[in-house]
C-alpha cells in the first residue's frame, strides 16, 4: 500500500480530475489497503475517489462492509452485467452462485447510505433492451443510478 500511495503522488494527483480504483481483479480483495490508500489520499489532495467494483466485498469478508466506504469514495460504480440471478450466475461464474448477484444489489443498497454516488452499470449488446429495462427498474427501486456501457470489440 505504501507503494501504491507513492506511486499516485508521483503522478501529481493535482492534475487529474478523479483517482480510480479498478483493474483486472477486484480491488476490494485487498480491501483495507485500498481504504488505507483512500484515507492517505483524502489527507493528501482534493480529489474525486471512484471504486470500480463487482459488489462482492461483504459476500467476500462475510460481513456488512459499506460502513468501511463512508468518507472515502465519492461514486461506487458497480457491475451488474445481468437482470436475474440465474443469468449473473451464468456470466460471472461467481463462487458464490446466484447468491452473487443477490449480494451485489444488498451492497449497492447498504452502500448507498454512505456513498454519495451509487452506480450500477450493464454493457449494451451483451444485454438485450428489456433485460436492460430490467435493470434500470432494479436500480431505480435501490435508488441508486444506471449506466448503461457501449459494448467495445
Amino acid at each position: 500500500r505504501e507503494e501504491i500511495l507513492a506511486d499516485i503522488e508521483l503522478q501529481n494527483p493535482d492534475n487529474f480530475d478523479e483517482l480510480v480504483f479498478c483493474g483486472y481483479g477486484e480491488p476490494t480483495c485487498r480491501l483495507h489497503d485500498m481504504l488505507w490508500v483512500c484515507r492517505e489520499v483524502r489527507k493528501r489532495w482534493n480529489i474525486l475517489i471512484r471504486l470500480n467494483t463487482n459488489g462482492h466485498a461483504s459476500l467476500f469478508y462475510g460481513e456488512d462492509t459499506a460502513p468501511l466506504f463512508a468518507g472515502l469514495f465519492d461514486v461506487i460504480s458497480i457491475s451488474l452485467n445481468a437482470a436475474d440471478a440465474q443469468s449473473y450466475d451464468e456470466v460471472c461464474h461467481s463462487i458464490y452462485g446466484e447468491d452473487a448477484y443477490y449480494g451485489v444489489l444488498r451492497f449497492a443498497r447498504d452502500v448507498k447510505k454512505y456513498v454519495q454516488t451509487v452506480i450500477l452499470s450493464v454493457v449494451e449488446g451483451t444485454l438485450g433492451p428489456d433485460d436492460i429495462k430490467k435493470c434500470a427498474k432494479m436500480a431505480d427501486e435501490l435508488g441508486v443510478k444506471l449506466r448503461v456501457r457501449t459494448y467495445i470489440e
